[in-house]
């Protein structure tokens, strides 16, 4: 998935990483 395209996001997501919703909304988003 996407990694690193941030420092942070507006969630507040440790850079370099995603929690498993955002993994989750970003895989239904590109399917």
């Amino acid at each position: 998935m996407i990694m690193n395209s941030t420092p942070t996001s507006s969630l507040g997501v440790r850079k370099g990483s995603w929690t498993e919703e955002e993994d989750f909304l970003l895989r239904k988003c590109i399917n």
